[in-house]
């Protein structure tokens, strides 16, 4: 069993400095150093305490304010304010309504009266709203937060926090995807996790969104044409529409943002760099850098980014938005409430999976071993991504807690640097983060029945064990297996299964299995793919696709034998199916026995499987006759018994059973070689699908 965090462990409020965690090869380069947890789901704060926490924050601030420094750590002659909306006196035809809210006179009276005027107005959860205000000239941000908070209506006041982008280089140069990062030294990032295994099962393929909190973005990079919404694309910064011409759209803001993306969601088999491994998933990217510093994003700007995704969702512009990428972040004891109850609301009321990146190095470098708490990554509502090398080793010296959930690569990855075209190695946990984050999606698109909670439990219960035995402070619950995760999503539970096997990528495991066609072995977690498979095993699986309703595992259910075959039993699994079978004239009887045995135990032939089917498709309804086509040209068509050619022609030309590519140039019938469970997973597509026409 998966042991989550504990509920409301990491509740409270954090000033937030975030740092985006990332490395990377060339130089000029941003590298950002967060992540976020996504846990067991929050009990509702109720306003009490949401208000009171919100105090306290202020009180924590003023208490460590020597720790900060304004201009580093925070904007110069700037506050954020919470106000209680419900203690002004609102006429009740107006409400709360979006007007009342973006012009707030209420608050603006009170910190007009102070001297200090509104720069813009942040909406928060329930009744709790944020003014950030703009100080006069000769009033610190300590003095104006000791000044704000005197004021009996206001509940709490805070700096206008910056998330730090943090960056380290890392040395280097720059079925298989036909992108370069599967031929050159990145292509372990998708080995260690089992990426491009999962691919086989589950592709995205634009069926789910993820969004994308980051400084900027190039909305116009090749490898990312096609992934990107750029009709919902937001700058929190300035709370307009993100365009190329916007400023986050352009360099040197979008290098982090655009590399981190590309992680998740970079198309996939277009022969360009990246690869992400969500495989094709769309992209919301809402852009929150400081104006002046591309390193930096604000607190507000990352409110107004959750609230611009809560708006979205709750207005249905964005149903397939069902994942939450973060790669940034802060170190510090206080723990910003107002902005984890925001997060609760995206990931418990509105189904959001929030994925971040839990840290790098600590604050300024200061320490090697760095145990801090790091928001928003270490909130109960987030999954907080740490990072393994190549070795699937911890790196050493990132952030390490009782917080951290799962870890994914965080070093050699090739991404999007800069321009159009030019890509470098980067590293970090802010990579380590997308690339759970794209997993996710594959996971949500594999089974859209599940909830958040239930892709977190089981990104956890097959992550691969790491480190200490059971869940520990490095690796979380284990280092991410996508193949063992979206597999478990397809509800397939084999563990006989080569996922590079042509029935695998070719999906008919996938669909047998969905359709509930062909089933394991009992009481195994076998599926048996080269199994011989049986004459009873064939009548058994058209019968359950012609006549799913008569169905049954009730032994008491199995029928007398109505047949004239002497070898097939009363009251057998297979009974019902063979009766069936003679009744529609597919299963005939063998003729050297004048037709008075069915060999139900006897394993199928090649030809013997295509008479079935064929016999079969006449039963629906189908055209079976192939007057009008040639015999197949392979080696050993003569070899193909006279009563099962035309049947054999039939399944050749429609793909049903194809020919055996023998690796030189050559194919071959093989008519006399057992069927496998592989093959009859191939064939049983076909016939619940519809044969090819």
């Amino acid at each position: 069993m998966v042991q989550l965090k504990t509920v409301g462990r990491k509740l409270a409020r954090i000033p937030l400095i975030v740092c985006l965690c990332i490395s990377l090869l060339p130089a000029n380069s941003i590298a950002f150093a967060d992540s976020v947890q996504s846990n067991t789901r929050l009990e509702q704060l109720n306003e009490a305490a949401l208000f009171s926490s919100l105090d306290s924050d202020t009180e924590a601030f003023l208490d460590n304010a020597d720790s900060y420094v304004e201009g580093r750590d925070y904007a110069e002659n700037q506050m954020i304010v919470s106000f209680d909306i419900k203690q002004f006196d609102i006429p009740a035809d107006e409400g709360l309504t979006n007007e009342v809210l973006t012009d707030f006179d209420y608050g603006s009276d009170i910190l007009n009266a102070c001297g200090y005027s509104i720069m813009g107005v942040i909406p928060g959860y329930d009744s709790c709203v944020q003014v950030l205000a703009d100080l006069p000239e000769g009033i610190s941000v300590k003095e104006a937060i000791l000044d704000a908070s005197e004021n009996a209506r206001v509940i709490g006041a805070c700096p206008n926090y910056y998330f730090n982008v943090e960056e380290s280089l890392e040395g280097g140069s720059g079925q298989v995807p036909s992108d370069p990062c599967f031929s050159n030294s990145g292509s372990w990032v998708y080995e260690l996790t089992s990426v491009r295994k999962a691919w086989n099962y589950q592709k995205t393929d634009n069926g789910v969104t993820i969004a994308i909190i980051d400084g900027g973005f190039n909305l116009s990079h090749p490898d990312l044409n096609g992934r990107i919404d750029t009709s919902l694309a937001y700058d929190a910064g300035d709370s307009a529409p993100l365009t190329q011409n916007s400023l986050r759209a352009q360099e040197p803001y979008t290098s982090h943002g655009t590399a981190v993306a590309a992680a998740a969601a970079a198309t996939v088999n277009n022969g360009l760099g990246n690869a992400g491994t969500s495989y094709n998933a769309k992209v919301l990217p809402i852009a929150a850098a400081v104006k002046d510093n591309a390193n930096l994003i604000e607190y507000q700007s990352i409110i107004r980014g959750l609230q611009y995704i809560s708006t979205l969702k709750e207005s249905g512009k964005a149903d397939d938005l069902k994942i939450l990428n973060m790669s940034f972040g802060n170190y510090s004891s206080i723990r910003d409430t107002a902005y984890q109850k925001l997060l609760s609301h995206l990931r418990n009321d509105l189904d959001i999976l929030i994925v971040a990146s839990a840290g790098n190095t600590t604050p300024n470098n200061s320490a090697y071993d760095n145990t801090e708490f790091h928001q928003p990554s270490d909130f109960d509502e987030c999954i907080s991504v740490t990072a393994v090398n190549k070795s699937g080793l911890f790196m050493q010296g990132y952030a390490h807690n009782e917080y951290k959930d799962i870890a994914a690569p965080g070093a050699g990855y090739y991404l999007p640097q800069s321009g159009s075209s030019y890509y470098g190695y980067f590293s970090g946990t802010s990579f380590a983060s997308p690339h759970v984050a794209g997993v996710a999606a594959l996971i949500r698109s594999a089974n859209s029945s599940l909830s958040a909670g239930d892709v977190e439990r089981l990104l956890y219960a097959t992550a691969r064990d790491a480190g200490k035995a059971g869940r520990d402070d490095y690796y979380g619950f284990g280092i991410l297996d996508a193949e063992s995760a979206v597999m478990r999503a397809c509800g397939i539970n084999y563990t006989d299964i080569d996922s590079d096997e042509w029935y695998v990528y070719q999906g008919y495991l996938k669909y047998v299995t969905q359709h509930k066609l062909l089933i394991g072995y009992s009481g195994t977690t076998l599926f048996g793919p080269h199994d011989d498979t049986t004459r009873a095993q064939v009548v058994a699986v058209l019968y359950r696709i012609a006549c799913p309703e008569e169905q049954t595992n009730d032994p008491s259910h199995y029928g007398k034998n109505e047949t004239p075959f002497v070898d097939c039993e009363d009251y057998q699994w297979y009974t019902n199916a063979v009766n069936w079978a003679a009744h529609n004239n597919i299963l005939r009887g063998d003729s050297s026995t004048n037709y008075t045995t069915a060999r139900p135990n006897d394993c199928v032939s090649r030809e013997e499987l295509a008479v079935l089917l064929s016999r079969y498709a006449e039963s629906i309804g189908l055209n079976t006759s192939v007057e009008d086509y040639d015999d197949p040209i392979t080696n050993d068509w003569n070899d193909v018994d006279v009563w099962a050619r035309n049947a054999m022609k039939w399944c050749y030309y429609h793909q049903v059973i194809s020919g055996w590519d023998n690796g030189d140039g050559t194919v071959s019938t093989l008519p006399f070689k057992n069927s496998d469970r592989a093959q009859l997973s191939k064939v049983m597509t076909f016939a619940h699908k519809g044969f090819p026409q």
